[in-house]
């Protein structure tokens, strides 16, 4: 029986992609470099801001390492000031999660996103205390898919990994899930394709938030 939901946030319980664009072209903006389309934001994030920041950098061919450490600062102050601009809901995602909660199941957020602004938009956007966990980088903890932090989690709830099913838009999740020993669902209303999902292993992949509830009913 499984007894805990650890969802990915970017992609995943958070249409955040518009947001993530809007402040990476306001940074390249900064420093006189293009634009890069929303669409290539669904690459460039997953793996942390600073993959992020040296990715968008690399898009438009200007990678430097001293330009990379300023253009990540820029990303991170533009984004702190206000992380909910163009953020919202995937549909039937908040009743989807509220059902899991009816049914006895713990709910957390484990994402490469930056503690601080992770923190603020769980909040903002589901409240203080729909989560048991949220959990977003800090300086010297390992990211996903590295399964330190999503273990961690896992003993701090009283729970064994078998025990828990991790839910993501990308390979890094999958790779998380699978690397901490729970059973993966890859979602398809994220940042990243099927074939990106399948390929990576997902067990189950999901086209539509209420889908997630199947494998508890289920299983």
């Amino acid at each position: 029986m499984y007894k805990c939901c650890l969802f990915d946030l970017d992609g995943t319980i958070l249409d955040t992609v518009t947001t993530i664009a809007h402040y990476g072209n306001k940074a390249l903006a900064k420093f006189n470099l293009p634009s890069a389309p929303v669409k290539e934001y669904n690459y460039f994030a997953g793996d942390g801001s600073r993959i992020l920041t040296e990715r968008m950098l690399m898009y438009v061919d200007a990678y430097d390492e001293k330009l990379h450490d300023e253009l990540w600062h820029t990303y991170m102050s533009e984004y702190d000031k206000d992380p909910y601009y163009l953020t919202s809901v995937f549909d039937g995602m908040m009743e989807t999660i509220d059902t899991l909660k009816s049914m006895g199941v713990k709910v957390g957020v484990i994402t490469n996103k930056p503690q601080f602004a992770a923190q603020s938009v769980v909040d903002k956007f589901y409240g203080p205390d729909i989560f048991e966990i949220c959990i977003g980088v800090t300086d010297g903890r390992p990211t996903k898919p590295d399964p330190t932090v999503t273990l961690e989690a896992v003993q701090g709830l009283g729970l064994k990994p078998e025990e828990c099913v991790f839910v993501g838009d990308t390979c890094v999740d999958i790779q998380t899930g699978k690397n901490a020993g729970m059973l993966t669902v890859g979602v398809l209303w994220g940042f990243r394709p099927l074939e990106e999902l399948e390929q990576n292993g997902a067990d189950i992949i999901a086209h539509k938030p209420s889908d997630i509830l199947k494998v508890f009913k289920e299983r």
